[in-house]
């Protein structure tokens, strides 16, 4: 391995660390079983090491993303190098395996400086790089993914020595030419603190070659930035949480597992200080931490502090909490990236005909299939067949479908994507046999029977599919109508996007049409179309005459003399006979009004609302006894039936149909042909008397009988005007 070490003023700690793993050749840290192979990469960090880089990365940040990607990378059989650049090549390590060097690799990178001077020539470092992948990952020379992650601010700027500006810029359109002819993405990370970043130089070199360019400022963003490539290179989920200021005391941070599919979540804690005493809890409250010996968590760190990574393996579905301490007043952000170690699995295809049944699964590791039903949820399945060609997607959650292949030989496979998580299925070849496109459904059935009505209802549609079996989904039908006399009567169009037979109706009658559908294949069928179109003239003049029949009801009933509809009773009588002296006021009987159905009326409300002379006289009669005219309540409850409290007074005596003297308020049912007789005397002056009488004239007779007292009013006699008391 050492033998591709090129030491340079940044690496010269980095030989005697490798001299004693030549020697030793042992592991230097814990294992982890490698998970499957599309999480294994080659990775080369192409690292501008100029000048400009102390004003655009003063942090020296480069090197912080370099080593927390070897972390993220942990447990799995990548391997790392990396170059150092200037206008020359200051440092180099070929590709080196992370399961037993990871740290090693670390510090070396960790040691780097940016020195004070030396130019930029960034197409030499992604040379190197290439030669790099060239010598021990291109050419069938590895299984892992060749990857480059230059990390620069982008500015190509030489002045004297090997070659100009210009000509490193011309060998920079070669080498990405040659990445992309090689597949090897090229991400790009700009440094950009100073504000002189060359945005448009890192994002041609990432697009030329397939991949993405990203940018940092701060050393918060690099964990965003990282999880993204490395989400894109592995199909693993990302998400980000609001940074947290620290308080310097203990802080937690709920991180939610929400797949019981993870294969392993990475969390990562960046800080300008390193943080302490991070622990994680389950959804069970089991707390784990670095000294954790279970194969949960393993926690790692960067060197120069401003990281620390925890890795959960196969974690519990649920709410686990993170729990650190951090300097007061650091910003800290938290990033969790989810890594599903899973296979899509495209499993062999059932054809026939009419119909291609196709379905997936997914599986484990240990080749178990998959269930977790959040997770197949999210998930966007797209079957490609022949060349690429997009066939189609299944449903959101289901695992099986039926697509309409034309006949035919199919190589196809399956693609799988949920945010980051992308996977590609196995290859199936299959064929879809040839048949009879064109049939009726039913032999003994082969027409369709529509009415219509000219004016109403002259149009209606109906789709092929209700006698036809059509079977041949991907070429569209071949339809034709055989004139006749039919078209007098009707006008036939055919849509073929919906396969349906639109009718117009022309004039009534009755007709037959004749449909010849043909399939791809020649084959074909007859079907008739029987229409019976009736005259909406008819309907017109009959709906007419009903609406000359209905007005006439209408004005009958407006203009014909019509008793009150506002009151179930209509009226009520009443007659009041006063005290002697008061015999010349005595109002003569009245009829009044009640207002409508259900009201409750006072009787002061009821003269009222009468108004004019029965108002004038009942409302000045009742000025003694204006608590009986308030506290009287006429209630409307049935048609023929009224409701009538009467007031209990303590000054006066009150009695109902020659009763007792009440007690409390009483109520009384006048009914359409009844009647209630009230006597109200004065405690204080027997001679103050009244008699309130309410219904129909011959109910009581003389009302000097049945309980009046002695000394009431003289006027006696009830006499109600002609008919039945109730009619105006």
């Amino acid at each position: 391995m050492a033998a591709g070490l090129k030491i340079g003023r940044v690496a010269r700690g980095f030989a005697a660390f490798l001299l004693a793993a030549v020697l030793l050749y042992a592991p230097l840290g814990a294992t982890v079983a490698a998970v499957e192979e599309e999480f294994d990469l080659d990775v080369v960090f192409v690292i501008d090491n100029s000048g400009s880089m102390i004003n655009s990365d003063p942090k020296r940040l480069a090197l912080t993303a370099s080593n927390l990607f070897i972390d993220m990378c942990e447990d799995s059989d990548s391997r790392i190098g990396y170059v150092m650049f200037t206008e020359k090549i200051t440092a180099y390590q070929p590709l080196t395996d992370i399961t037993n060097f990871s740290e090693e690799l670390k510090k070396a990178i960790s040691a780097t400086r940016y020195p004070a001077d030396g130019y930029t020539d960034t197409a030499l470092g992604l040379e190197k790089g290439y030669e790099l992948l060239k010598l021990d990952s291109l050419d069938g020379k590895s299984d892992r993914k060749p990857v480059i992650i230059l990390l620069s601010d982008g500015n190509t700027y030489l002045e004297g020595g090997g070659r100009t500006t210009a000509q490193s810029l011309a060998a920079l359109e070669d080498i990405k030419q040659k990445f992309a002819a090689e597949n090897v993405p090229v991400y790009t990370i700009g440094f950009n603190y100073s504000g002189e970043l060359d945005v448009a130089a890192m994002a041609s070199i990432a697009e030329a070659t397939g991949a993405m360019a990203q940018e940092a400022k701060t050393a918060d963003e690099l964990p965003t930035v990282l999880r993204r490539i490395y989400g894109e290179l592995t199909g693993s989920k990302s998400v980000g949480y609001p940074a947290i200021i620290a308080t310097g005391e203990a802080q937690s941070v709920k991180i939610p597992i929400n797949n019981e599919s993870v294969y392993k979540a990475t969390i990562t804690i960046m800080s300008d200080n390193p943080v302490a005493d991070v622990s994680l809890s389950d959804p069970g409250g089991a707390v784990y931490d670095g000294s954790d010996t279970s194969g949960t968590l393993t926690v790692n760190s960067d060197p120069g502090g401003k990281y620390t990574l925890l890795t959960l393996y196969h974690p519990e579905r649920g709410d686990w909490t993170l729990t650190f301490t951090g300097t007061k007043d650091d910003v800290v952000s938290i990033d969790l990236l989810s890594v599903y170690d899973l296979k899509l699995v495209f499993d062999p295809p059932v054809t026939a005909y009419n119909k291609t049944d196709l379905s997936w699964h997914l599986e484990d590791p240990d080749g178990r299939q998959v269930t977790d039903a959040p997770l197949l949820s999210e998930m966007t399945v797209t079957l490609h067949a022949n060349a690429d060609t997009v066939n189609g997607e299944f449903q959101p959650g289901q695992t099986s479908a039926s697509f309409a292949l034309p006949p035919g030989d199919y190589e196809a496979y399956l693609t799988m994507g949920s945010g980051d998580i992308v996977r590609t299925s196995n290859v199936r070849t299959f064929t879809v046999p040839a048949g009879t496109p064109v049939s009726l459904r039913d032999a003994s059935v082969d027409t369709k029977e529509l009415r219509l009505i000219t004016i109403f209802k002259n149009k209606a549609e109906f789709s092929l599919d209700e006698l036809v079996k059509y079977v041949d989904y991907n070429r569209r039908l071949n339809v034709n109508f055989v004139h006749g006399d039919w078209s007098d009567y009707e006008d036939l169009t055919y849509d073929a996007v919906d396969e349906e037979v639109l009718v117009t109706a022309l004039k009534s009658g009755a007709s037959e049409a004749e449909i010849v559908v043909e399939g791809s294949d020649g084959s074909r069928v007859t079907i008739f179309l029987a229409v019976n179109i009736t005259s909406g003239l008819w309907l017109v003049a009959g709906f007419a005459l009903l609406l000359l029949v209905a007005a006439a009801a209408v004005f009958v009933i407006l203009t014909r003399r019509k008793p009150f509809l506002d009151s179930p009773m209509k009226s009520v009588q009443i007659q009041m006979n006063l005290p002697d002296e008061d015999i010349g006021n005595t109002p003569p009987e009245a009829a009044l009004r009640l207002k409508h159905v259900k009201a409750k009326m006072t009787l002061k409300q009821l003269i009222d609302y009468n108004g004019g002379d029965i108002a004038l006289l009942y409302g000045n009669a009742f000025e003694k006894l204006d608590w009986f005219a308030d506290r009287t309540i006429f209630a409307t409850k049935k048609i023929n039936e009224l409701e009538i409290t009467i007031p209990a007074n303590n000054r006066y005596s009150v009695v109902v149909n020659g009763g007792r003297k009440l007690a409390s308020d009483t109520t009384q049912r006048l009914r359409r042909d009844g009647g209630i007789r009230i006597s109200v005397v004065s405690e204080a002056n027997m001679d103050d008397a009244y008699e309130i009488i309410f219904g129909k004239e011959d109910l009581f007779g003389d009302v000097s009988d049945g309980g009046f007292v002695s000394g009431a009013g003289k006027n006696t006699d009830f006499n109600a005007p002609a008919g039945d008391g109730f009619d105006f």
